[in-house]
């Protein structure tokens, strides 16, 4: 649950699951990749700076820990607008805020936030089949423990 921790405090979050690895244990950490429409077209119009596996990459190589990964397309579909709004809103105010920081912002800024999700939801609605549809892409990456205790 990476993206409920503070992105300035991620190189210490690694560190320490490493730490608690046995040496050769992985450990698993899935996050939104920076890519495709969910991404571009609403995460980054919330919160350009929010938590992705792009900014998770950057720590890894600042830290020097090498790591594997892939990219996972999830699809949703849905046929009641409410509760696919809802799903999205989970999917998006979850990557793109910590819930400090969400309960901080100004009403104006929780406004136009829910401006973009509902035009993010009406643009999700495929008439054809007359369900809504997001394609969320995560970034499952992998890092395993090769350093050192006395490193870590």
């Amino acid at each position: 649950m990476m993206y409920y921790t503070p992105q300035v405090d991620w190189p210490k979050f690694i560190l320490k699951i490493l730490s608690i690895l046995q040496p050769q244990g992985q450990a698993l950490i899935i996050l939104e990749a920076p890519q495709g429409r969910f991404h571009e077209d609403l995460c980054v119009k919330i919160n350009p700076k929010g938590a992705h596996s792009g900014v998770l990459r950057i720590v890894l190589n600042a830290l020097g820990i090498d790591f594997s990964s892939s990219i996972i397309k999830t699809t949703y579909v849905e046929k009641n607008r409410e509760k696919f709004k809802e799903m999205v809103r989970m999917f998006a105010f979850d990557n793109c805020y910590i819930r400090s920081d969400y309960e901080a912002l100004p009403e104006s800024k929780k406004a136009q936030d829910e401006a973009l999700l509902d035009k993010f939801v009406d643009e999700s609605f495929d008439p054809e089949n007359t369900v809504f549809t997001i394609q969320q892409e995560s970034e499952h990456i992998v890092i395993t423990n090769d350093l050192p205790h006395s490193k870590l």
